[in-house]
């Protein structure tokens, strides 16, 4: 009885009358800063983008995952990169073992970044936040996890 108080209460508050239907999200939806919607990829270089990923983010959590596909997708598009996957990747991390397994967290990251979630705001680079390099002449766009993104 109680949890039915409850329903109503919700639904008068929201101004729904009866047989009206509420769409709750379960998740909580991320802007969209920057689009990577015009950016195709070959079956080859998404499994390349894919394998960079999981390596890359292995053990981070799920945003970190789509943050570091932003980051290859942003260098895609700026001018100061190559623009082939190959080639970007090949800048940041050796990842020729094709033996390494993609998680679905992983498939779907990148999917997100794809489809134009970019949680970085254009981020261009990204390091471990224990890394020792100097990045002082980075500016810090946001940490996730063990990773700091910047500029």
């Amino acid at each position: 009885m109680k949890r039915v108080t409850i329903v109503f209460l919700i639904l008068a508050l929201v101004g729904c009358s009866k047989g009206q239907v509420i769409e709750v999200s379960k998740t909580k939806s991320e802007p969209k800063q920057e689009t990577h919607q015009n950016i195709l990829l070959s079956v080859n270089d998404r499994q390349l983008l894919e394998r960079f990923v999981e390596k890359e983010a292995n053990g981070e959590p799920y945003i970190a995952h789509v943050a570091v596909a932003s980051v290859i997708l942003n260098r895609l598009k700026h001018p100061d990169f190559p623009n082939k996957i190959s080639n970007v990747v090949s800048q940041l991390n050796d990842i020729s073992d094709k033996e390494i397994t993609i998680s679905d967290t992983t498939k779907k990251a990148v999917d997100d970044a794809l489809l134009g979630w970019d949680p970085v705001a254009g981020a261009l680079h990204y390091f471990m936040t224990t890394d020792t390099t100097d990045t002082s002449s980075l500016r810090v766009i946001i940490k996730i996890g063990n990773l700091t993104f910047c500029e």
